[in-house]
């Protein structure tokens, strides 16, 4: 709350067939040689932070080679190079109930042994990342064929989404109608881990109570538009998110911007100060803004 005081004084590939030779456990029928059953052409795509169903796109994606030819039966379905804190969900038609899995190494695995368990798959990739990976998929036939062992890659796309940044507003504050009062802000950035986020501050306030000033400079650009009342400060000379952030709250310790009271007025007067978190990844690679993980929070405002 800033009280403003009245002033008298102022004025994926193909795998090959590998020949093979028919072991001696093997029925008459079989022929001396088999290829592997199955080809694979799965692929997903997925929003950074947001658990989504892909099983179905890996069962799919499961053909047999020779279709009018020996079907061997279901494979179990071996998935695996995850990275780690991805999340795994399924129901467990065993027990009736969910199952979960966190990645901890690439080298964990899960394996499903029924279809109906591996259509209940959900992934949540790990947070604050939109890096794109190659989970492999490893077929494996029942019975006692050759070549019953096939691995395949299953492309998998993260969509970027911005994450939550979090602004602290300090209140309240106290000013003559013709002084002027530095805004006590600090802002944090999100937990994003590959650098693909910008920082961008808001404010808006009712022009009758008042304005904000500040300064350009070749690290910071301020903009304002005193009839609207809205304002903006950005950073223009580092794409580091933490940089980023050491610049905006160096502006704001330093006094940088300040509310001006429009003269006459008296009262209390509101500033909302919001942080937004802006995804710069290609329009191709962002996902669809969401209301379980929005890029914009307002987290506290002025009361002047």
């Amino acid at each position: 709350m800033i009280n403003v005081k009245p002033d008298s004084a102022a004025p994926s590939a193909k795998p090959s067939s590998v020949p093979s030779s028919k072991p001696s456990s093997q029925p008459s029928s079989m022929p001396s040689f088999f290829p592997e059953f199955f080809t694979y052409n799965g692929t997903s795509v997925v929003v950074e932070d947001i658990a989504r169903i892909i099983g179905s796109e890996i069962k799919n994606g499961i053909h047999l080679v020779n279709p009018t030819g020996v079907n061997p039966g279901i494979p179990s379905v071996t998935l695996s190079n995850f990275p780690p804190g991805t999340i795994l969900t399924w129901n467990d038609t065993t027990t009736g109930t969910m199952s979960n899995k966190t990645i901890l190494s690439t080298n964990d695995t899960v394996t499903f042994n029924t279809y109906a368990e591996l259509d209940t798959l959900s992934i949540q990739t790990p947070p604050h990342s939109d890096a794109d990976f190659n989970m492999q998929v490893t077929l494996t036939t029942p019975g006692t064929y050759r070549n019953n062992v096939s691995t395949f890659t299953h492309p998998i796309k993260v969509l970027a989404v911005a994450d939550k940044p979090q602004v602290v507003a300090t209140t309240p504050l106290d000013v003559l109608e013709t002084a002027k009062v530095p805004l006590a802000v600090t802002v944090t950035g999100s937990a994003d881990s590959d650098g693909s986020e910008s920082l961008i501050v808001r404010f808006t306030l009712d022009p009758s109570q008042g304005i904000l000033e500040s300064v350009n400079s070749t690290l910071v650009t301020f903009t304002a538009d005193t009839t609207t009342g809205e304002y903006t400060l950005t950073t223009t000379g580092s794409p580091d998110p933490v940089l980023q952030q050491g610049i905006l709250n160096s502006h704001f310790t330093n006094g940088l911007i300040k509310f001006v009271p429009t003269y006459g007025f008296g009262g209390q007067a509101n500033v909302t100060v919001e942080l937004r978190s802006v995804e710069s990844a290609g329009t191709s690679d962002l996902g669809p803004p969401t209301t379980s993980d929005p890029d914009t929070k307002i987290e506290s405002a002025f009361t002047l």
